[in-house]
């Protein structure tokens, strides 16, 4: 695919094939930095094409997909926990601990020894938001009747004075 028409649509993809997220190419091709217009411009199906191209040229790509990426640069599981193990250790000789500890933790959660826990809430517990809306509105109507019978409750007050009886 020859150079894109637009001089700035073509400085757009050089950029992003420069490793440029798609705002920062998008206000290097000469636009106004817009988010929202970058995004769609990076959707333009020539645009991509020119991208491929032109990491093919440089012989940066072989193909899309993460596949094609693990494939370029031969990372396995074995290599990372190799490159783990080796940080780990520099780290120790370097007197870095919270670095060693952070990467012996990796390596434990890569061999399954750690569990992660995301949330404290009962398994069984389902939030507000993914309840189906009859449920919802039943939640809701229970808890507003709740919430009114509590207000409406005569209220005590737990430290009151004591009474004085007359004549004292």
């Amino acid at each position: 695919m020859p150079v894109l028409e637009n001089p700035k649509h073509e400085r757009f993809a050089q950029a992003l094939a420069a490793g440029k997220t798609a705002v920062d190419a998008y206000e290097a091709a000469g636009y106004r930095r817009n988010r929202g217009h970058a995004a769609t411009l990076r959707k333009n199906p020539k645009l991509l094409k020119r991208v491929d191209e032109i990491l093919e040229t440089r012989g940066q790509i072989q193909g899309r997909g993460a596949l094609a990426a693990i494939e370029r640069v031969r990372l396995t599981k074995t290599a990372v926990m190799d490159m783990l193990m080796a940080d780990r250790e520099l780290a120790r000789k370097n007197g870095q601990s919270s670095a060693a500890i952070r990467a012996t933790e990796l390596i434990g959660i890569e061999l399954g020894m750690f569990v992660t826990r995301t949330d404290n809430k009962h398994s069984g517990e389902k939030r507000l938001s993914q309840l189906p809306p009859e449920e919802r509105r039943a939640y809701m109507t229970d808890l507003l009747a709740r919430a009114r019978e509590a207000i409406d409750r005569p209220r005590t007050i737990e430290a009151e004075a004591p009474e004085v009886e007359e004549g004292e």
